[in-house]
């Protein structure tokens, strides 16, 4: 049986119209809503699926404990593959099954050792609405070291094995921390070809500087916060176990700041977050800031 959970904050105007076609694919579906200003959506979605079960926040509690509380309604159901998704993905045809497909072909000794799969991904702002339809015949997959929540497909003891996600970071590297557990207690995680998600990577913008043309990401200044402050843990955290994804990620975090001075807007009020996420990581502070 296969749950989805979706954990939602003032979601998109289509996420009505993505959620009617997972609940006509599975008979359960999981939402958590991070206190969203508006919910309509979500209530016309309860009143036309009885299968829909809504979990209201009255505060945002970060992704990951949102993510807690609708993989543990999600065991409840009887779920034995729970496919955690954003509110602006979008699962293509054949997807989870593709990936299901992959998990089977595995040798067994591999197949014990799999606790997560991942799709491929596709940007939904490149496509710019053309629909894909993941490659039922494919069923090869790589192992990974990380991969993002949204499309990741656990089974269902994988919470007894590593643990559940890591509240204290609140949002973001939420997944990182999550994978790199998954790999420290000797299981894998796999990414499967044929499987495809639509997914919305970021905000991100061409800009250009001095004649040069770059992507941006483009998030909002909170983000810089937190994604200065948790990848600094998690590089503390995984620092002599995963030599080579710290050194990435450093690097990524040098490339992303430049690109935040060359090239966003509130390029300042960002630099100030990122400062500030320096401090509080140094200060040992986790959650939501005051």
């Amino acid at each position: 049986m296969i749950v989805p959970v979706i954990v939602t904050y003032n979601s998109p105007d289509d996420f009505y119209e993505r959620a009617a076609c997972l609940l006509g694919r599975y008979p359960d579906l999981v939402v958590v809503d991070n206190a969203s200003s508006r919910r309509e959506d979500l209530y016309r979605l309860r009143r036309e699926f009885p299968g829909l079960r809504l979990i209201e926040n009255s505060e945002n509690l970060g992704i990951a404990a949102a993510l807690n509380q609708g993989c543990r309604a999600a065991l409840e159901l009887g779920a034995d593959w729970i496919l955690t998704l954003d509110q602006d993905s979008e699962v293509s045809e054949g997807m989870v099954e593709t990936m299901l497909a992959s998990y089977e072909a595995l040798p067994e000794d591999v197949r014990r050792r799999c606790v997560s799969l991942f799709p491929s991904y596709e940007d939904r702002n490149i496509l710019n609405g053309k629909k894909l339809v993941s490659r039922t015949g494919d069923t090869s997959s790589v192992p990974v070291t990380v991969e993002i929540t949204s499309g990741n497909l656990l089974r269902r003891d994988v919470f007894e094995k590593v643990g559940w996600f890591d509240e204290s970071l609140f949002i973001d590297y939420v997944d990182h921390d999550f994978c790199l557990r998954i790999n420290l207690a000797g299981y894998e995680l796999r990414q499967c070809s044929g499987a495809v998600l639509m997914h919305q990577l970021g905000d991100y913008r061409k800009t250009s500087f001095l004649g040069f043309g770059f992507y941006s990401s483009n998030c909002a200044p909170i983000r810089c916060y937190y994604r200065t402050r948790n990848r600094l843990e998690i590089c503390r955290r995984y620092a002599d176990r995963f030599p080579l994804f710290v050194k990435h990620d450093r690097k990524t975090f040098f490339i992303s700041t430049l690109k935040i001075l060359l090239g966003e807007k509130q390029r300042f009020l960002k630099l100030k977050m990122i400062v500030r996420g320096i401090r509080d990581y140094y200060l040992r502070r986790s959650g939501k800031p005051a």
